[in-house]
């Protein structure tokens, strides 16, 4: 990379995602509507194709990043959740709003707490 290229990836664009404890169908639900729109490394195997329960014989929880520069539409249709799924987005606070707003697009969000940092802001939704 030359000194005059952009860096491909920026840090002030990152945001740490969190799922709790859902169903892996649901899991995916979500992860695809991310990464339709957002460049996110989602671990391997993703969620509905990985293990089934945690450790505790429960649902497991997902963690994963994302890149929160648009790479594609919003989507333009609901998305049906089995049961609903808490989301907590940790990140650049302008960031964290787009990635707010793109879920907002293809679920029923409820805002169950907003968490402002320094430099960051933490959201926790609920989808439906």
């Amino acid at each position: 990379m030359s000194v005059t290229e952009p860096a491909r990836d920026s840090v002030d664009d990152e945001i740490q995602v969190l799922l709790e404890p859902c169903r892996p169908r649901d899991a995916d639900a979500v992860v695809a509507v991310v990464q339709d729109h957002f460049q996110a490394d989602i671990p391997t195997p993703p969620p509905g194709e990985g293990a089934r329960t945690g450790t505790d014989g429960n649902n497991p929880v997902w963690a994963f990043v994302l890149h929160a520069r648009p790479r594609g539409p919003k989507p333009r249709q609901p998305v049906q959740l089995t049961d609903p799924v808490n989301v907590d987005l940790s990140g650049p606070a302008e960031a964290v709003r787009r990635v707010r707003e793109l879920l907002a697009s293809s679920f029923r969000v409820h805002d169950r707490a907003d968490i402002p940092g320094e430099h960051e802001i933490e959201l926790r939704l609920q989808l439906t």
